[in-house]
Formats: C-alpha cells, sequence, structure tokens
C-alpha cells in the first residue's frame, strides 16, 4: 500500500510532526503501524 504522509502548502508534515509531539512509546508505534501499512 502506498502511504503518503500530508504537506501543508507551506511545507510542513503535519502527520510526522504530530507523532513526534507524542509519548515515545506512542509515537513508536504510530511510526511502526505506518511502516507496516507500507509493507502490505
Amino acid at each position: 500500500m502506498n502511504v503518503f504522509t500530508y504537506t501543508t502548502a507551506g511545507g510542513k508534515d503535519l502527520i510526522t510532526e504530530y507523532l513526534d509531539r507524542l509519548p515515545k512509546n506512542e509515537s513508536v508505534e504510530g511510526f511502526r503501524i505506518i511502516k507496516s501499512l507500507e509493507n502490505h
């Protein structure tokens, strides 16, 4: 599956910024889910 992050007109990657602000364990889980979706 192709997974795309959303970049605003100003160049901000909102999904990555959101995941980076989460507590470490939740951030890691979010990135793991995205990677898992990309591999299927």
